[in-house]
């Protein structure tokens, strides 16, 4: 083979690969991605502690929250929902940018039936279907 048949072959292959990263890198971009996680906050004014879902969009595309909830298993189908914000600065349906992020937090009752009645799971889901759902961490005693 001459040089000019490698080097042809050389940026077929360059070209074959660079369609390839394009394609996967194009379905990335347009997918939702959501990373979920639970905090608590102290209150000091009323001394008590709160808590609440934190959800972060991770991905390219801004997605609307539509419902933030608690569930007792991952594939559990009944859920507390929670529908206002105990602080009063988010309201559903919430727009969340791209690598902005939103916290619904929940009154003191709501982490004490978190607590007796088991929930284990947290989940958040947008107008356009999706749902992240995460693991809620508790702290051994």
């Amino acid at each position: 083979m001459e040089w000019t048949n490698w080097l042809t072959l050389g940026i077929a292959v360059l070209g074959a690969t660079l369609g390839v990263f394009n394609a996967v890198w194009l379905i990335r971009k347009d997918t939702v991605r959501l990373r979920i996680r639970y905090t608590s906050m102290y209150i000091v004014q009323r001394d008590e502690w709160i808590g609440g879902l934190e959800a972060v969009n991770t991905g390219y595309i801004a997605v609307s929250i539509s419902e933030v909830a608690f569930k007792r298993g991952r594939f559990a189908r009944q859920r507390l929902i929670i529908t206002n914000d105990y602080m009063r600065s988010v309201s559903l349906p919430h727009r969340l940018e791209p690598r902005t992020s939103m916290t619904m937090s929940h009154s003191p009752d709501v982490l004490r039936q978190l607590q007796a009645e088991g929930y284990t799971h947290g989940l958040v889901t947008t107008v356009c279907g999706v749902t992240a759902v995460t693991r809620l961490r508790t702290r051994k005693k």
